[in-house]
């Protein structure tokens, strides 16, 4: 059983718990990514007609232009423009959102916490993810998932966005990535510590 990881950063939120085999860590990124690619190119063949009319109605020449980030933001995140290249704040902000996101999950599918009935855990995951987008949403996005946002971001170098994927503006390619899996990282330290441990002592009491 995977336990649905769609997200590199919750697999590595869940080895570093120790829920998770670590050999497994790297097969799963491997697979997420894939699959967000996938996802994108599905997206594209569904809708190229539509992306080239705006481009055209807009004068973008070129998806690498300036104009393609519009189209290219159908697909990957980058930067609000007030940052002007600055990747701490949109790294900062990738950290705390993929923190609360692995320490939402994490108390969800804790069996020692008051569980979450009917098998609702999935939506309940979901409205977490909606909080923090509404939260967390304009700074960079939220992709609060390494592999949301490399998969589609490579496929849109391949199709020809050039330098709006890779680097993406101000060199941000990067952020989505290890902003997710050091926000994941450190939520498991958080969690047993301050939630874990209290669980436990109501258990023995």
């Amino acid at each position: 059983m995977t336990g649905a990881h769609i997200n590199p950063a919750v697999t590595f939120a869940m080895a570093i718990k120790g829920d998770l085999p670590w050999k497994k860590v790297v097969p799963y990124w491997i697979s997420q990514v894939v699959g967000a690619f996938l996802g994108a190119a599905i997206v594209y063949v569904d809708y190229y007609k539509a992306i080239n009319a705006w481009n055209a109605a807009h004068h973008v020449a070129s998806r690498g232009a300036s104009g393609g980030l519009t189209t290219f933001s159908i697909f990957a995140t980058f930067p609000a423009q007030y940052f002007h290249g600055n990747m701490f704040g949109p790294f900062l902000d990738q950290v705390i959102g993929t923190f609360f996101l692995v320490l939402f999950v994490l108390a969800i599918g804790d069996s020692r916490n008051t569980g979450v009935k009917s098998n609702m855990a999935p939506f309940m995951v979901g409205m977490a993810v909606a909080a923090i987008g509404m939260s967390f949403g304009v700074d960079a996005g939220y992709a609060i998932n390494p592999a949301r946002d490399f998969g589609p971001r490579l496929f849109t170098w391949l199709a020809g966005w050039g330098s709006n994927a890779f680097p993406g503006p101000g060199g941000y390619w990067w952020v989505p990535i290890i902003g997710p899996l050091v926000g994941g990282g450190i939520a498991p330290f958080i969690y047993k510590f301050f939630i874990g441990k209290t669980l436990d002592q109501l258990q023995k009491s």
